[in-house]
């Protein structure tokens, strides 16, 4: 059958932008940062946090984009850019009730009190703490207990703008000890050029600030509750400890 020229683009031209919209709908876009091993652009698989949740998309159909920001600037963005969904990882104690749902775990990340050798802290309680200065990073959430101490003035802190600049305040005797997470602390050391050199004089205290799980925060709309269904469908189908091993052995 003959069919006019301009009818039969437009046609075309519907079918082209339905496609379009089809595969628009397929894709989601989250805001991360970058905090190796857990997540980074570079990282293969963009870090393991984010294989984890990029495979539990895949399995339920869907593209996953990441955004890398520095981190307050990624919870802005996932709060006023509309294209974004959410942001992760977030510690679950953490999320941000007014504008943000959690998604179930999609890891884990223990904190712990990085010194030098010959400066460990030897501590039961956090109030053995309150006697030291102690680098955090800024914009970081660490334990509910510690940062509820750490508002009030019970503790002292020094804030950096990265855990690798905490760790070599550490070495230049700035402060006595970081908060950092323990697979972050171990990925540094074999990384940064700085803290490679001095691997052999930093160590992580044997007990743990707590140990946190991770998740993503979608945000609080239909689409944002939708996509978290979806996720939370597909975490259940990953292995989400043969993926961790798999990148922290890299």
């Amino acid at each position: 059958m003959w069919m006019k020229p301009a009818l039969f683009l437009g046609l075309l031209a519907l079918g082209l932008l339905s496609s379009l919209s089809a595969l628009a709908a397929d894709r989601v876009v989250l805001a991360s940062l970058e905090w190796p091993p857990y997540t980074g652009e570079s990282l293969p698989g963009n870090g393991a946090t984010s294989e984890v949740v990029r495979e539990a998309f895949r399995v339920m159909g869907y593209e996953l984009e990441i955004r890398f920001y520095p981190w307050n600037r990624a919870l802005n963005e996932a709060r006023l850019d509309k294209d974004i969904a959410g942001y992760f990882p977030e510690y679950p104690e953490h999320w941000h009730k007014d504008a943000f749902l959690n998604s179930d775990s999609v890891g884990s990340s223990s904190l712990g009190l990085a010194s030098r050798q010959e400066m460990v802290i030897n501590w039961q309680t956090l109030d053995d703490l309150r006697r030291y200065t102690l680098g955090v990073v800024a914009g970081y959430a660490n334990t509910p207990e510690f940062d509820a101490m750490a508002k009030e003035g019970r503790l002292t802190i020094d804030h950096s703008s990265t855990d690798a600049l905490n760790l070599r305040k550490v070495l230049a005797g700035r402060v006595r000890a970081a908060v950092v997470d323990t697979n972050v602390f171990r990925h540094l050391l074999q990384v940064d050029p700085v803290l490679r050199k001095q691997r052999g004089e930093l160590v992580m205290s044997t007990r743990l600030l707590g140990t946190n799980s991770l998740v993503v925060c979608f945000s609080d709309t239909e689409r944002g509750r939708r996509l978290g269904r979806i996720l939370n469908l597909g975490l259940r189908q990953v292995d989400q400890e043969a993926v961790y091993l798999r990148h922290f052995k890299e």
